[in-house]
């Protein structure tokens, strides 16, 4: 099951394990109402991720903050997978900051003591420069609690437009990787509008940091395939061993729409921690289109 955004409305795709080349939308809105707090205004309706938390699907989408008019983060539940979505609504964001966009790309994680966290794309200190922060969650996925954790911030050429003062990243997404021993952070950086949108990674032993990012990023980027910008990362395991990152691009050199796709991914399996990274994608020319 895959949730992703078509215009201003939410579709769910699925598709069988053992063909997961062959994926079907459902034809129904999965987030037909938003929070009290929000409006549909300006495409801001978008980003989601679900997770499977105490007994229901929580979905963490980015929306309109009309009482600041910039991004924030809500909540939504379902007691199915694919939906619909109903506002978790205390007449408040989940997650709302000041500066430049607001708060954005919410990617909770589950580690494997148990704990949950709330990775999220955000302005630092100086309500400009995009940084990307973790904050732990309460066991029901509601709520966030303990200290806030600055990860990560641009620094990186390729995470810079040419000529630009001021770097992009974003859509932070986190899993497991060297056997379950460190903490590999992929994210996207340089603006989403251009074919240099691409995604790196930097490895933690800790779901808090600090984080390094990996000197030959970006590990995915626009290439001779036909993918143009690819970013928005995040993972799909089947249960047979493998991951997978879901991840869009340009549908092509037109920039008409976002093709969501996927490719397999190797975390490092039997080799021991290290600053040199040697996270990879299984032949990241190949992708399956999953929907436009």
């Amino acid at each position: 099951m895959w949730i992703h955004q078509l215009a201003w409305t939410f579709q769910a795709a699925r598709a069988p394990k053992s063909d997961l080349g062959s994926w079907t939308l459902l034809d129904y809105d999965a987030l037909p109402f938003v929070h009290s707090w929000s409006t549909l205004q300006g495409g801001f309706v978008w980003a989601p991720e679900v997770a499977f938390i105490n007994g229901h699907f929580i979905m963490y989408i980015t929306l309109h903050y009309t009482a600041q008019n910039r991004q924030a983060i809500g909540i939504a539940t379902s007691p199915t997978a694919s939906g619909p979505y109903m506002p978790y609504d205390t007449g408040y964001p989940f997650i709302s900051q000041y500066g430049d966009l607001g708060a954005l790309d919410a990617f909770p994680f589950l580690d494997s003591d148990g704990s949950w966290y709330m990775y999220w794309r955000a302005p630092g200190a100086d309500g400009i420069i995009p940084h990307i922060y973790v904050q732990a969650m309460t066991p029901d996925g509601l709520s966030l609690t303990g200290i806030v954790s600055d990860l990560l911030a641009p620094s990186q050429p390729w995470e810079f437009f040419p000529g630009a003062l001021i770097g992009v990243i974003e859509a932070p997404a986190v899993t497991k990787c060297y056997d379950n021993a460190a903490y590999c952070l992929f994210y996207s950086g340089n603006p989403t509008q251009t074919a240099a949108y691409s995604t790196g990674v930097a490895v933690s032993s800790s779901p808090y940091g600090p984080f390094l990012k990996y000197p030959n990023n970006p590990l995915l980027l626009a290439n001779g395939a036909g993918i143009l910008g690819p970013g928005g990362l995040s993972f799909m395991l089947p249960g047979n061993g493998q991951t997978f990152a879901m991840y869009h691009s340009w549908d092509s050199t037109a920039y008409t729409a976002r093709v969501l796709n996927m490719v397999e991914l190797s975390l490092n399996p039997g080799l021991p921690m290290s600053t040199n990274l040697e996270v990879s994608f299984v032949n990241p020319t190949w992708q399956v289109p999953v929907c436009q």
